[in-house]
């Protein structure tokens, strides 16, 4: 199969799969930023996205071995920072299902940390939170949430959003102004 540059990928095997997602995340990624900038060229051009834990996937490279009912495939954020982007964002939920490093070790962390520290582009913890069903006592969801914030902040995330502010479409994920707004207050101090 033939990408968007015309390189011509084998679908036969993971590694041309994982090849041809790779250049066509950054075909896109490229395309956005540059068509936002001819619009407004101060506007700051982001994609966020998620890890391959939270879809139960190993790594990248393994679409054909991963045993997952989720379909979904994260954008691969090393790739991502070698685009036109002006920064990205990766989600990440507190769950109890694994740790946080195993969820940066999903996306090749490291890696990233380096290439963005070279490239001088910030990385963002983009969307991050609790989920009730995990944690359905506000306090305990405090204290794994404030957990997981002082992870970024250790592991380097230049920035925090904490999903969402007052999102009461999504009853399943503690809101900063849940619990008489003590999660707002937690993350604001």
């Amino acid at each position: 199969m033939a990408g968007p540059d015309g390189t011509v990928f084998d679908l036969a095997n993971d590694a041309g799969k994982q090849s041809l997602a790779d250049t066509g995340a950054l075909y896109w990624a490229n395309t956005i930023a540059r068509k936002i900038k001819e619009i407004d060229p101060q506007a700051l051009v982001s994609a966020g996205m998620f890890s391959n834990l939270a879809v139960e996937r190993s790594g990248f490279g393994n679409m054909c071995h991963d045993n997952t009912v989720d379909s979904r495939m994260p954008l691969r954020p090393l790739v991502l920072l070698g685009s036109d982007l002006d920064f990205i964002d990766i989600h990440s939920y507190a769950v109890p299902d694994y740790t946080f490093q195993q969820e940066l070790d999903s996306i090749e962390w490291q890696k990233v940390k380096q290439q963005a520290a070279v490239l001088g582009k910030p990385v963002l913890l983009g969307e991050f939170g609790v989920f009730k069903h995990h944690y359905s006592d506000p306090q305990t969801a405090l204290r794994v949430l404030g957990n997981h914030f002082q992870q970024t902040a250790e592991e380097g995330f230049v920035g925090h959003l904490l999903w969402t502010c007052d999102t009461h479409e999504q009853p399943e994920i503690w809101n900063a102004q849940d619990a008489s707004g003590e999660f707002f207050r937690a993350m604001s101090e």
